[in-house]
This record gives C-alpha cells, sequence and structure tokens, in this order.
C-alpha cells in the first residue's frame, strides 16, 4: 500500500469515528433539550399554580370578576395566555382567547384592570366584585 493509500484509510477510519461520535452527540443534545423543555413547561406549570389560588372560587364569578381575581391573586401582571390559562386552571375550562381579550377591553373602560405595558395586565383601581 502506498503513502497516500495508507494516510486515506487513516483519514476514513477516523471519519468514521468522528461521524459515530457526531451521532452520540447529537443524540446527546437532543435529549439536553427535551430535558430542559420538559423543566420550562414545569416552571410554567407551577407559576400558573401560583396564580391560580384567588381567594374566591373563580366558576362562580362572572366573567369580569374572575379576570379581576386571577390579576389580584397574581400580584404581578399577566399576559392574555396567562390569564386564560389561570381560568383554565381555576376550573373555568371554556375561557379562550379571544373571549378574555373582549372582557378586558371593557374592563380597561371601567378602570378595574391596568394595561402597564404592551400585552399586560394588573387589576386597577375601580375594582368591583
Amino acid at each position: 500500500m502506498s503513502d497516500l493509500q495508507e494516510q486515506l484509510s487513516r483519514v476514513e477510519a477516523n471519519l468514521a469515528g468522528a461521524t459515530s461520535e457526531l451521532a452520540m452527540l447529537s443524540a446527546k443534545v437532543a435529549g439536553l433539550r427535551a430535558h430542559r423543555d420538559a423543566l420550562l413547561l414545569l416552571a410554567e406549570q407551577q407559576a400558573t399554580a401560583e396564580v391560580t389560588r384567588p381567594d374566591r372560587n373563580l366558576r362562580t364569578l362572572s366573567k369580569s370578576d374572575a379576570i379581576v381575581e386571577v390579576l389580584r391573586s397574581a400580584g404581578h401582571a399577566l399576559s392574555i395566555p396567562e390569564i386564560v390559562q389561570a381560568l383554565r386552571a381555576a376550573g373555568r375550562t371554556s375561557e379562550t382567547y379571544g373571549g378574555v381579550s373582549v372582557y378586558l377591553q371593557n374592563l380597561l373602560s371601567q378602570q378595574r384592570v391596568h394595561r402597564p405595558e404592551r400585552g399586560r395586565y394588573v387589576p386597577g383601581d375601580g375594582q368591583a366584585g
């Protein structure tokens, strides 16, 4: 075998080993990403569980009052998806983004909620309930 053929054989062997190592590392990276995503989801669910501990039973309240109660219980500004998730977790399973959005517009005009920043809501001064 010539020197070039020996070098080519070594390079091909190294390439095969590196390709195998790359496949194993890619699988490891995919597993770590899945683990990270699961932890992020769990953290989000735990944060929502903390938000959905209102002082009152949300199922017995009007939709407007339930939204204000979720915001009051959260203690920080929430987005519409977070409000919907909190309402659903509290047993109001039919709540939707669109429905909550419409009610928030009405609550804003009544000053029962405020929007401190785009897409985030807090309870307002004129809370009825």
